[in-house]
This record gives structure tokens, C-alpha cells and sequence, in this order.
């Protein structure tokens, strides 16, 4: 009697120590001041993970950016369907329940973010398929009390252009051409006036030039002015750059100085930003 005892109070403590090991201490310690009932955003990093050296060797073969591009994002969403299934599948089930809400995969890192109670979370990192479960930490990054201004329509060279020596650099050839730039932060004004002939063509999938992941759709207009003084910073309105990448994931923007860049906005900066598992990628690939 008093073996089994110990074999399951072994065991017991083999669960507890497993669970610790899984979930990040940072959310453990948030864990032990929230209610039972409180939600708390979480990040799943999944076991699983797509060998990054051979997936880079297998797209070196193909002989475009747009075909590589297309290549690595087909095999990581593919990727993290066939991983995330099953735990997606008991998800979905306890969201009925409301234990959890607002599942979103995030492929690019074969990870999940969702809201869940504590004791979900503890049920949770007993799965064998689970790497690591992390807190969603917020930051306040801009000031509550900044706000954009409106921009001037004067057309001067910007003094960080002539102090770098970006000409004699172009001169040389080095224009940019075909590079496009992300900048995470609180999105951007894409109707900006030196900033609107360079922005990133997302296509269909993202008319604004980029995404907001913060408010989750694909419009990354930036409603502090932050990202927008960013984004002209480097790439002002006289030089010819290709494009600049819009996207809000804090509400990510992005631009860029050499004559032909491109710039996409990424919003993900209003008020929260991506926990540590996350918060390198944003899904536009």
C-alpha cells in the first residue's frame, strides 16, 4: 500500500514538474495572482518546427524573391496545420465552453495565441505536442498623450539624408532597387504625402499596403503619428525608393531611404506588442 502510494505521489510530482518546465515563469507567476476565472493571453509554441537550414536550402533553387517567398510561406502554413491540428481541434471544444477565446495560429512560427483560464492552462502543458506556453506581455511603448500632427507640404531634403551621405552612396549605385522594409510600430499614414508613391503593393490581400495586428484586419492607418515620423525618417519623399511595407502588428510600418526601395506597414504598436515567441514575425510573410 504504501508503494503505490509513493509510485503516484511520484508521479504527481513528475506532472507538477513537467507543467513548470512547460509554462514560462513569467506566466506561471501571472498564473498565481489571477482568479480562477480570469483571462489570460497566451502563447503556444508548438514541439514541432520546420527544419529553417533545409528550408532554406530547398528555396535557394528557385530562381525569384516572389517564388521563393511563396515556396516558404506554402510550406510553413502546411507545416503548422498538419502540427496544430489535433490541438486545435480540442481548442475549438473548449472554446464552447468558454475556457478559451480568440485562438489565432501564428504558422510563421508554428505557434497558436489565445486567451485561456489558469486551469486550462495547466491542463494544457501536460500535452506532449506543446514546447512551451508564454505570457502575452503588453508594453507601453508610445506615450498616451502623443498625437499626430499633420505634415507639412514643404518639399526640403531631411538633414539625416546629407549628414549620413546617402547621395554619394547612390551615386555608386547602391540605390535599393527590389528591397522592401518592414518597421513595426503604430502603423502609418499611407496617404502621407512623401511616403504614398512608395508603399508596398500588397495586392488584393493587402489593399493598405500591410496589416494590423492589433485590431486584426488590413488596414494599418496609423492613429498616433509615431510610426508615420518613422517611416519618413527613412525614406524621404526625393529619393526614388521602390516601395515601403505598411503593416500594423503593433501596428507595424515600414519605409525606407535609398532611392528605390520599397517600404510595407506593419502595425503591431499601439498599445501591446507580441510576446518573445512571436513578436519577430508578423504573417505577411
Amino acid at each position: 500500500m504504501k508503494k503505490a502510494l509513493f509510485t503516484v505521489l511520484a508521479f504527481c510530482l513528475c506532472l507538477a514538474g513537467f507543467a513548470q518546465t512547460t509554462i514560462d515563469p513569467s506566466l506561471m507567476e501571472t498564473m498565481n495572482r489571477r482568479s480562477d476565472n480570469d483571462p489570460i493571453e497566451v502563447v503556444v509554441l508548438m514541439k514541432a518546427q520546420y527544419n529553417r537550414s533545409k528550408l532554406s536550402r530547398q528555396a535557394e533553387f528557385l530562381p525569384t524573391k516572389a517564388m521563393r517567398r511563396e515556396f516558404v510561406v506554402k510550406e510553413l502554413k502546411t507545416f503548422a496545420e498538419a502540427s496544430q491540428s489535433d490541438l486545435k481541434h480540442s481548442l475549438a471544444e473548449m472554446e464552447q465552453r468558454g475556457m478559451v477565446s480568440s485562438v489565432r495560429s501564428l504558422w510563421s512560427v508554428n505557434a497558436l495565441y489565445f486567451t485561456a483560464t489558469k486551469q486550462t492552462i495547466l491542463d494544457l502543458s501536460e500535452r506532449a505536442d506543446i514546447e512551451r506556453i508564454s505570457l502575452n506581455k503588453q508594453y507601453q511603448w508610445i506615450p498616451e498623450a502623443e498625437t499626430a500632427s499633420e505634415a507639412s507640404v514643404l518639399r526640403e531634403i531631411t538633414p539625416n539624408i546629407t549628414q549620413v551621405n546617402a547621395e554619394q552612396v547612390w551615386a555608386q549605385g547602391n540605390t535599393g532597387q527590389g528591397v522592401v522594409i518592414a518597421v513595426i510600430d503604430s502603423g502609418v499614414n499611407y496617404n502621407h504625402i512623401d511616403l504614398e508613391d512608395h508603399l508596398w503593393d500588397g495586392g488584393e490581400e493587402f489593399p493598405h499596403h500591410g496589416y494590423d495586428i492589433v485590431n486584426d484586419d488590413d488596414d494599418p492607418m496609423d492613429d498616433k503619428g509615431h510610426g508615420t515620423h518613422c517611416a519618413v525618417r527613412v525614406k524621404p519623399f526625393w529619393t526614388r525608393a521602390s516601395s515601403v511595407w505598411c503593416a500594423l502588428a503593433m501596428r507595424a510600418t515600414s519605409s525606407f531611404t535609398a532611392p528605390s526601395r520599397t517600404t510595407c506597414v506593419c502595425r503591431p504598436v499601439v498599445r501591446r506588442l507580441i510576446s518573445t515567441p512571436t513578436k519577430r514575425r508578423i504573417q505577411a510573410g
